[in-house]
């Protein structure tokens, strides 16, 4: 092997491949947003569980991730999924108050799980 050949092969074994900036953007969420989210912060107490869903909203029963996708809230018509998100994280929403009312604001890791969650529906996920 000729010396240019064992010093490309030398570079090729000892060079960098790079790195990520944000290798954590990769990771999937380790929270289940339907069980650890929905029905534990969002419909415990009443608010939105299956008897007497607050607004009529049922964040707990079979088929919330359709509800969620293809529902508009009572608010201005907009759209379930980016109301949703709106009522977590601004404290004063177009309509209504901030949600969980009852507890604890949601923390940044269930933030980033519920808009994750939420994106993979609007992008065509079940």
């Amino acid at each position: 092997m000729s010396p240019r050949w064992c010093l490309l092969v030398l570079l090729a074994l000892t060079a960098c491949p790079g790195r990520l900036d944000d290798p954590d953007r990769f990771k999937r969420c380790p929270i289940d947003v339907e069980v650890d989210i929905l029905q534990a912060r969002c419909g415990m107490a009443g608010c939105h569980g299956m008897q007497s869903p607050q607004n009529g909203l049922d964040l707990v029963s079979m088929g919330v991730a359709g509800r969620i996708k293809n529902d508009t809230s009572m608010c201005e018509g907009k759209p379930l999924s980016s109301f949703m998100i709106e009522k977590v994280t601004q404290s004063v929403p177009t309509c209504g108050s901030q949600m969980p009312t009852i507890g604890d604001l949601l923390t940044t890791a269930e933030l980033k799980c519920l808009n994750e969650y939420i994106a993979n529906l609007t992008d065509g996920g079940t």
